[in-house]
């Protein structure tokens, strides 16, 4: 009986001890790496194919962390910050490449970073391999003369391309 007892006491001690969570240290907050705003192209990329198809698989979601409006005013000479999507949501693949092109009093191109997850996009479209989708493109605009400009995705994947309107203007405002 005495050793059922102790026994009996071993079992609850370390039951109880398992169910408390373990004490983690916590980890240094990452160091965000600094943003580099890439400055507009005024030349066509060289990359991009000459002839490219119409398509409306792409979208500007964001603009400086907030949702993109059919038109954003922003100052002529500051940094933008345009988050979206772009796929052939057809064939199911990602380019290799994307541009922006904005086309005002201007015509100028920036290159957008791929690889950015958009869960949203492949739910939508039912297709698991357009995940990771997203696009994202940092712009200093202290090139571009003030005015209204239209937004296309211009998507690459090689040999071929396409151009989508993202149905998105942006007003560039001169400041003071």
């Amino acid at each position: 009986m005495k050793y059922s007892l102790i026994t009996l006491a071993t079992a609850v001690f370390l039951t109880a001890c398992s169910d408390k969570p373990t004490e983690q240290t916590a980890a240094p907050a990452p160091v965000a790496d600094a943003i580099t705003y890439s400055p507009f192209l005024t030349d066509r990329p060289t990359s991009l194919p000459t002839q490219l198809v119409s398509t409306d698989s792409c979208s500007v979601d964001m603009v400086d962390g907030a949702p993109a409006k059919e038109s954003t005013t922003v100052q002529d000479k500051s940094k933008l910050a345009l988050q979206g999507w772009a796929a052939d949501t057809v064939s199911g693949t990602l380019p290799k490449e994307v541009y922006l092109e904005v086309n005002g009093p201007s015509k100028a191109y920036i290159k957008a970073d791929l690889g950015i997850s958009r869960p949203d996009v492949a739910e939508h479209f039912k297709n698991p391999a357009l995940t990771m989708a997203g696009w994202t493109a940092f712009a200093n605009l202290s090139a571009l003369p003030a005015g209204t400009y239209t937004v296309k995705v211009i998507q690459s994947t090689g040999e071929t391309g396409s151009a989508c309107d993202a149905q998105r203007a942006l007003v560039l405002v001169a400041t003071p």
